[in-house]
């Protein structure tokens, strides 16, 4: 699968990127779904260098700005989970993928082997999921809405699995996501963020309270204002990622938040 294929798949894209996202479409066609977030965030997989390692199952590979879209890749070192560990209702979402490819027709313009659904809740879709050592977060903040997103092969099998949750803290906007690979998933992993604008990222490697390594990044600020951090942790074989939308009034609680989030782990 190629690096552009497999972004359309996931299309997490948010809002303080549409303008920008809708030029960088003029050059590239992909199809992409916006969410309320501010910054483009893109899986993508293939090979790549390592330059730098931190130890805690992912790590930058590349910072870029000079390109026409500023962004960076991040390595991750992590287990495929076998479909044992996974719930019979998701697996039964094999059959659901195989009847998209016989169904698919080459004019259509949603490309079969993607399968989405909502939850009224986190615990829910955990619950859905079946894997076990699936984190809780445990904050108090209240969810706004929770999607879930698999992508399979032809044949049925599942490959990648994706839990998408949103909240709301004033103006602070916050995506949680909980990232998973299946045995039957080929190639590499790695994931990173892309925007058109030019800006820069300032990567720290963060221990939370209970000795857990993770990456935190920060974005500068974009010309609409708004800025943006970035953690990521790897546990059990599942990559965490808290991406947050703030402007310069609210620095100081967006980074509470994400130190937040990184104790719950």
């Amino acid at each position: 699968m190629k690096k552009e294929e497999f972004a359309d798949l996931l299309g997490e894209i948010d809002a303080q990127y549409v303008a920008e996202a809708h030029a960088a479409q003029a050059r590239r066609p992909v199809r992409l779904r916006w969410s309320i977030l501010a910054a483009c965030l893109c899986l993508l997989i293939g090979g790549t260098t390592v330059y730098a390692a931190s130890g805690h199952g992912v790590w930058i590979t590349d910072i870029f700005t000079d390109r026409e879209e500023s962004g960076y890749d991040l390595a991750m070192d992590m287990r495929k989970i076998d479909d044992s560990e996974l719930s019979a209702e998701l697996r039964a979402l094999g059959s659901v993928i195989v009847q998209q490819y016989k169904d698919s027709k080459p004019y259509d313009s949603i490309w079969p082997g993607s399968y989405y659904k909502s939850f009224d809740s986190s615990a829910e879709a955990r619950a859905f999921i079946g894997y076990k050592p699936l984190v809780r977060l445990d904050w108090e903040l209240e969810e706004t809405s929770t999607q879930l997103h698999v992508t399979g092969w032809r044949d049925g099998r599942l490959q990648w699995i994706n839990l998408e949750t949103d909240y709301v803290v004033g103006n602070i906007r916050l995506q949680a996501y909980t990232h998973l690979f299946t045995e039957h998933y080929g190639g590499d992993m790695f994931t990173g963020l892309r925007t058109t604008e030019e800006i820069s990222f300032t990567p720290t490697d963060e221990t939370n309270i209970s000795g857990l390594p993770w990456l935190f990044v920060r974005s500068s600020p974009m010309e609409s204002g708004w800025s943006g951090l970035d953690g990521y942790l790897v546990r059990d074989g599942v990559l965490y990622k808290l991406h947050i939308a703030y402007l310069a009034k609210d620095a100081a609680e967006a980074e509470r938040l994400m130190f937040e989030w990184a104790n719950c782990f």
